[in-house]
């Protein structure tokens, strides 16, 4: 659903058909919220983002904030490749020094605030790729919000709840939400459990092949 058929739903719930209270800038930075709230809530949002190259003696990293041209805010780090397009392991800002290593390459990760810290040490410039949990907002009215497909309508509930809580019906704006709040979670979870239902027989099938 592109931005400009998510202010057209809307407006039908809000009731104003053409820009009048609710101007479609106004509307358009309400869409980039409810797009963001979704991406966080759900992480649905998966990409390697622009590749960071390290610094020798340098462990702590800048969270990536593009992705090829495009601004995007990192909601967390699935995991990092390295030059040798290898993983790198997730481990606990507490335990990282505490891994084992071998060489210099960086080995294993760990997320801190809008930061991430490595190890071991670089010696040498290496290339590594994070492969993160992205947030970013709609550009132009011809563009669909990067969410699953099954998220695109509950964009205008959130909007529209943003609308009725600017005109004072509060009780109007907690309804909406409460119904964007419930479909959001009710899809959520029937996601997960097809991920899991896919993930169950992929093991089956790696397990017959032995």
């Amino acid at each position: 659903m592109q931005r400009s058929a998510i202010r057209t739903r809307a407006r039908r719930i809000l009731k104003e058909y053409t820009p009048d209270f609710f101007q479609d800038d106004i509307l358009n930075d309400w869409i980039d919220d409810g797009i963001y709230d979704i991406q966080r809530r759900t992480r649905c949002y998966e990409v390697i983002a622009t590749a960071i190259n390290t610094v020798s003696g340098t462990v702590e990293y800048s969270n990536p904030t593009t992705y090829n041209s495009t601004a995007i805010v990192t909601l967390g780090i699935k995991t990092i490749y390295t030059s040798n397009n290898e993983t790198m392991s997730k481990g606990s800002i507490d335990s990282l020094d505490r891994l084992a290593c071998f060489g210099n390459i960086p080995q294993h990760f760990a997320e801190w605030g809008n930061k991430f810290k490595i190890t071991p040490k670089p010696t040498a410039a290496y290339t590594i790729n994070p492969c993160i949990f992205a947030g970013t907002g709609l550009s132009a009215d011809a563009t669909d919000p990067h969410i699953s497909i099954e998220y695109h309508s509950l964009v205008p509930l959130y909007v529209s709840y943003r609308g009725l809580q600017r005109k004072g019906d509060y009780a109007g704006a907690d309804s909406l939400y409460k119904e964007y709040a419930v479909n959001l979670e009710n899809i959520y979870q029937v996601d997960n459990r097809e991920r899991e239902s896919e993930k169950e027989v992929g093991s089956s099938k790696a397990i017959r092949a032995l």
